[in-house]
C-alpha cells in the first residue's frame, strides 16, 4: 500500500520484517515554513529549531490521547533558549529565544550553545524527562548520545532542513528526518548483530536530497533502502502548526501567580501577554485577574 502521496507533512512508522529495527521518517513542509516565519529566525536558528522540530514530530508516536512530546535545548551561549513539542494529535509548535548579535550562520553547535543540554519530556498521563549533554555538530547526533546514555538504546537518526527560494517574502522550508531504532529482545526476534550493523550501512546511504525529495514517496525511499529486508509500512501520521495557547489557558496561569506579581505586570490598569511561540496577542483588565481597585493604585 502506497502512503505519502498527497500529504505534505506527515510521519511514516516502518518496520523491518526480517530484522529487529523500526523506524519512523517525518517530512514538514507547510508546518515547519509557519513555524519559522512567524520569527523570522536566523538561517542557524531557523536550521536548529527545524530538526527540534523533525525530532519532537518523530518522538510524538511515543504517546497516545492527549500525550505531548517536548524537545529542549538550554546553553549558556549565543542560543540560550529552543523548545519544540509535539502532541500525539499531530500539533506543532517551536520557540527559540538567542543572542542575534552574536549568531553567525556558520556557527558550530558547540560555539551556538556551550554547555549546552538537551531535555526530551513525555507527558503522557505519566511525565518522564531525560536529560544530557549536548553533543555533537547538530541535534541528530545528540538524539544518538541521548538514547544510548537515557534509554540504552541504538539508535541512528539522519535530518535535514533547507529554505527554498521563493517569490514572495516569506521563505519555504523543508525539513525532514528518519531514525532506525534496535528493537530490545523479545521472544520470535532475531538478535543478530550483523544485521543492525547492515541496516546502519544501509542507512548511511541516505542523502539529504532523497530525503527531501516531495516527489519520491517515503514507501518508495523506504523500499529503496531496505528492500532485501522486507519494509512494512504503517499508516502515516498527518500533522499541521498549532499552538495551544488560549486567554483561558494564560488566565489560569495569571490567576495562579501572587497579587504583587500581578500588580508588577499591570500597565494602565491591564495586564498584556504575547505568546512566544505563536504571537498571538491577550489582554486582562485587573478585575478579571481578581485584583481590587484599591490594589491597582499602588
Amino acid at each position: 500500500m502506497v502512503f505519502g502521496r498527497g500529504m505534505s507533512d506527515q510521519l511514516t512508522p516502518f518496520l523491518l520484517e526480517n530484522a529487529p529495527i523500526r523506524g519512523r521518517i517525518v517530512r514538514l513542509h507547510d508546518a515547519v515554513s509557519e513555524i519559522l516565519n512567524t520569527h523570522r529566525y536566523p538561517d542557524r536558528i531557523a536550521h536548529l529549531l527545524g530538526e527540534a522540530l523533525v525530532l519532537a514530530a518523530i518522538l510524538s508516536a511515543n504517546v497516545k490521547g492527549e500525550g505531548i512530546v517536548t524537545v529542549q535545548v538550554q546553553s549558556k551561549g549565543p542560543l540560550k533558549y529552543l523548545v519544540a513539542d509535539a502532541t500525539a494529535k499531530g500539533h506543532l509548535r517551536g520557540y527559540a529565544d538567542f543572542d542575534a548579535e552574536a549568531i553567525e550562520d556558520e556557527m558550530p553547535l558547540d560555539a551556538l550553545c556551550p554547555a549546552g543540554v538537551l531535555a526530551i519530556t513525555l507527558d503522557d498521563g505519566q511525565r518522564y524527562q531525560g536529560i544530557v549533554e549536548l553533543q555533537g555538530t547538530g541535534l541528530s547526533e545528540a538524539i544518538e548520545a541521548y538514547f544510548t546514555q537515557s534509554q540504552q538504546l541504538e539508535l541512528k537518526s539522519h535530518f535535514a532542513v533547507v529554505a527554498k527560494a521563493n517569490e514572495s517574502s516569506a521563505r519555504k522550508w523543508q525539513a525532514a528526518g528518519m531514525v532506525i531504532e534496535h528493537m530490545p529482545s523479545t521472544e520470535g526476534v532475531t538478535q543478530d548483530p550483523a544485521l543492525w550493523e547492515e541496516a546502519g550501512m544501509l542507512f548511511h546511504t541516505l542523502t539529504d536530497p532523497e530525503l527531501l525529495d516531495t516527489g519520491l514517496p517515503m514507501d518508495d525511499l523506504l523500499y529503496r533502502l531496505f528492500h532485501e529486508h522486507g519494509v512494512r509500512v504503517y499508516e502515516p501520521q498527518a500533522f499541521k502548526a498549532r499552538c495551544r495557547c488560549s486567554k483561558e489557558r494564560i488566565e489560569g496561569a495569571l490567576q495562579g501567580m501572587p497579587d504583587a506579581d500581578k500588580l508588577a505586570m499591570l500597565e494602565d490598569g491591564n495586564v498584556e501577554i504575547d505568546c512566544q511561540f505563536c504571537h498571538a496577542h491577550y489582554g486582562f483588565t485587573a478585575a478579571e485577574l481578581g485584583l481590587a481597585a484599591g490594589d491597582t493604585s499602588h
